[in-house]
């Protein structure tokens, strides 16, 4: 649907993991990386930084982030020799906070949304192996780039400065 919408209607997006689209540029916005999020109560709550290897037995809750070229998540535990138990998959963090909170699920997230949308509840936990989770901004091939379009980006990487 992404590739189509590119290709179709719109000139500009802002995507989560590296894609590549036909006739489409994109440019690092943003740099962050998986972490996970669990309750005050879990057994990893108080560790600074887990290996992968150490989820062997949990259950997880995850962001969908569909087709990332990047880092996957499986395949980095399929790597270390363990399965993962995904219990869920969401788009929605208030959903993956609630189950974390609640069923005392292990989350899987981003550095960056957890920095923003915090929870008391909740606690959040480096994981040693690096998984990317970057944006990128996404634009259709041209010629040269459109004015509106080139504001626009310097909009967001200026915002991303001040933002730091």
């Amino acid at each position: 649907p992404l590739e189509e919408l590119f290709q179709e209607q719109a000139d500009v997006g802002i995507v989560l993991g590296r894609r590549n689209f036909a006739n489409c540029d994109s440019e690092l916005l943003h740099s962050g990386e998986a972490v996970l999020v669990v309750s005050n109560q879990h057994t990893l709550a108080g560790s600074k930084e887990v290996s992968l290897a150490e989820l062997e037995n949990e259950l997880v809750v995850v962001k969908t982030l569909g087709h990332d070229s990047e880092g996957d998540f499986t395949s980095k535990c399929l790597e270390l020799g363990i399965s993962p138990v995904i219990k869920h998959e969401s788009d929605n963090l208030k959903s993956i906070h609630h189950l974390c909170s609640s069923k005392n699920f292990v989350g899987l997230s981003i550095d960056y949304l957890e920095k923003i949308f915090t929870n008391e509840d909740l606690e959040v936990v480096k994981i040693r192996e690096n998984i990317p989770r970057n944006l990128y901004f996404v634009s259709r091939q041209r010629d040269g780039r459109n004015k509106a379009v080139n504001l626009f980006y310097n909009y967001l990487k200026d915002l991303k400065v001040a933002g730091q």
